[in-house]
């Protein structure tokens, strides 16, 4: 073989040549390329050898290639973040939390799905103190603002009046109030008064009960009493102990007199009336047989009656005894009735959080019935305090919240807390600072809005806000 064959073998080459080429070649069969006999000790590598080399570098070049690109693009898209190119969904108009990524039907109330465009959610957050659970922050540009009548209005600091209003429920005055029992075991033999809503004097007689045991005793006090002379003394020490059973039967003192004067034993005792008012209830029938405690009347005096309303903990520290009150009564055809606040109940009810406060009202004509409904306003000091509108704050039951107008069109969640109301307007005392501007018309609006970016966002919102979503 020439030296330029020689050359042309490569070191790798001769270093994988296989066992048998060491071998000596017979005569006639050189492998050399211009036919000439290898020298000796030298032996020429197998054919495909240095093309399978070549194609084997190939291969880890392209791969290694294939895997930078791989790992550099993967790489740039996690430092971008989402895409910027929207991506549609279909949502519930209906259900806003019903989202999916294909056409289809609610599952809740069959209406179809309507597409909605996804979008990459913003990197601000809102404030973490004052974010409202399950509402993210929402832009939209200034035509749909237009087109949907959002109007703004500036949070002022100013004097609102301090009325307090609130609901109540007219009902009788506890302590003019009396039951009529029976004191002795009998029968109803007359009944005077038959109806409720009687008015009674103080003393009227209302019904008798004819009873065996009064009869008895006053034939034993008669008895007594017509013992001879000689016997008077006696008789008369007799006759105490019998005038006190008839006294605790319920028989009058002057008519217990007058079995003594005339010798007659009677077995009739009156029911009177305790007190002057009107028969709220009646069990008394004529005839029928009572037990001794049975319940025959019940007999309230209306002439002043309790309106009792429910204070919220916010409004209770301006509320007092004395404190000036006017009443509405259901209907409104009744003006308006001034009363007083008489009585703080000294326990919150543990379900609504609420303490009773009772207002007392003359009623004289006896117009104001017990059981109506009435509309309380509790006349209390101004306070000073920063003021929106009532409709610009939204209620969810546990929480109160508004949309803050922060400019580029993007309304902002703000959890508030509200104090004291007057007319249309409302005191915050937590949450919203002088000048900031809130949404005071459409803002239901924003909060479908705000709802639906939230559920699309999949994150349901947090007590410290989420993410902003674009508007359209």
């Amino acid at each position: 073989m020439s030296s330029a064959g020689e050359s042309e073998m490569s070191e790798p080459a001769k270093k994988i040549q296989p066992d048998n080429a060491t071998k000596p070649v017979p005569d006639g069969h050189a492998p050399g390329h211009d036919g000439e006999h290898m020298p000796e000790g030298e032996e020429e590598a197998p054919h495909g050898t240095r093309a399978a080399a070549i194609v084997r570098w190939v291969i880890i070049l392209s791969v290694a290639a294939v895997a930078a690109f791989t790992v550099g693009k993967c790489i740039v898209d996690s430092a971008a973040g989402p895409s910027a190119e929207s991506q549609t969904v279909w949502t519930c108009p209906m259900h806003p939390q019903i989202v999916q990524n294909e056409p289809g039907e609610c599952p809740i109330c069959g209406m179809d799905l309507v597409p909605k465009q996804r979008e990459a959610a913003h990197e601000d957050h809102a404030n973490a103190d004052g974010g409202v659970a399950g509402l993210v922050p929402v832009t939209i540009s200034e035509e749909r603002i237009q087109s949907s009548g959002i109007r703004t209005t500036k949070a002022v600091r100013k004097s609102l009046e301090g009325g307090i209003r609130t609901l109540g429920t007219v009902a009788p005055d506890e302590r003019r109030f009396a039951d009529v029992t029976a004191r002795v075991p009998g029968w109803l033999g007359s009944v005077r008064v038959a109806a409720v809503g009687d008015r009674v004097r103080r003393g009227q007689l209302l019904a008798s009960i004819e009873s065996p045991d009064v009869l008895a005793a006053s034939r034993e006090l008669v008895q007594l009493r017509s013992l001879g002379s000689t016997q008077a003394l006696a008789g008369a020490d007799l006759a105490a102990p019998v005038r006190q059973r008839l006294e605790l039967l319920g028989l009058p003192r002057g008519q217990i007199d007058r079995i003594e004067r005339t010798g007659q034993p009677v077995g009739a005792v009156p029911i009177s009336a305790p007190i002057a008012g009107t028969v709220i209830a009646r069990s008394a029938i004529p005839g029928s047989y009572v037990d001794r405690g049975a319940p025959l009347y019940q007999i309230g005096d209306l002439s002043t009656v309790w309106v009792l309303v429910d204070v919220y903990p916010r409004d209770l520290p301006r509320v007092s005894v004395g404190q000036h009150a006017v009443v509405q009564l259901e209907g409104g055809a009744a003006p308006p009735v001034e009363g007083t606040v008489t009585y703080l109940y000294p326990t919150t009810d543990l379900q609504t959080r609420t303490t009773r406060v009772r207002i007392e009202l003359q009623n004289t004509d006896g117009r104001i019935r017990p059981g109506l409904f009435a509309e309380v306003t509790l006349h209390a000091p101004p306070v000073d305090a920063v003021v929106v509108p009532s409709e610009a704050v939204a209620s969810t039951g546990e929480q109160e919240h508004v949309f803050v107008a922060t400019g580029g069109g993007r309304f902002e969640p703000r959890r508030v807390r509200t104090g004291t109301r007057s007319g249309a307007e409302v005191a915050i005392v937590e949450g919203l600072a002088e000048g900031e501007e809130v949404v005071s018309s459409s803002a239901f609006l924003l909060d479908s809005e705000s709802r639906l970016r939230s559920a699309i966002q999949g994150g349901g919102g947090s007590a410290g806000g989420g993410h902003q979503g674009h508007g359209q």
